[in-house]
């Protein structure tokens, strides 16, 4: 058992630097470290910035054990090698924007009603809405700033049928709390974005331009499914 979690651990080892090698193309002709293929890497692939610490420790697991093989100074245990091989599969198989947004996403113009949204958001669930005027994007409107509007409007008899998405759209000082991401941005600059505690969405187009068809949202929800669920 004791060597299979080492040759495991060493294969992973392997496949990561062998992907180390390739990004920085400092391949093993160039004599260099672990630690500096970690630190070149990092500056352009968001999965070893995330992994900088680990890898490292994993660099300084490998060199005892390769050292000291005969004399089992160090093993390593079923969870780190499990570790290593979610990093690994991380970086070879790297999990993206479209890969956690929800592809369905309800767009309004800002001359619809806002009964037009509010049946949506109750057949739906739905609880951040993308507001366009004709083709350009205005910004977004979320569940709390629909309520924030009614509560400042208590007082007066308004029918709902007369009110636009853009009467309260325009009432919505946080309407900017959003960001356009391209499809295949890293999982872990998408997680890195919702550090804004004013972030509430992110659009996903095929680039990450406003102008481009919204393909999927995700919203600070999403990623904490995906955290608990998924390999994060």
């Amino acid at each position: 058992m004791v060597q299979q979690q080492t040759r495991e651990f060493l294969k992973y080892f392997g496949e990561i630097e062998k992907e180390l090698g390739k990004i920085t193309g400092l391949d093993n002709g160039h004599h260099t470290t672990f630690t500096h293929k970690i630190e070149k890497a990092r500056k352009r692939v968001p999965v070893i910035r995330r992994y900088e610490t680990e890898l490292k420790t994993f660099g300084d697991l490998r060199n005892l054990l390769s050292h000291n093989n005969d004399l089992d100074i160090a093993v390593p245990s079923e969870k780190t090698v499990k570790r290593i091989e979610r990093i690994w599969r991380h970086l070879v198989q790297p999990v993206t924007a479209m890969d956690v947004a929800h592809k369905n996403v309800s767009i309004f113009q800002d001359t619809d009603t806002l009964v037009e949204l509010l049946k949506t958001m109750d057949e739906n669930k739905y609880t951040h809405f993308p507001i366009y005027h004709n083709h350009r994007y205005l910004g977004l409107l979320t569940d709390n700033g629909i309520a924030y509007w009614l509560a400042r409007h208590r007082d007066r008899q308004i029918s709902l049928e007369n009110v636009f998405v853009k009467d309260v759209f325009d009432d919505d000082e946080k309407k900017k709390n959003y960001r356009f991401v391209a499809r295949n941005e890293s999982i872990f600059d998408v997680d890195d974005y919702f550090e804004d505690p004013l972030m509430e969405a992110l659009f996903v187009t095929e680039n990450g331009k406003p102008t481009e068809t919204i393909l999927g949202i995700i919203t600070g929800w999403d990623i904490l499914s995906y955290q608990i669920n998924g390999d994060g």
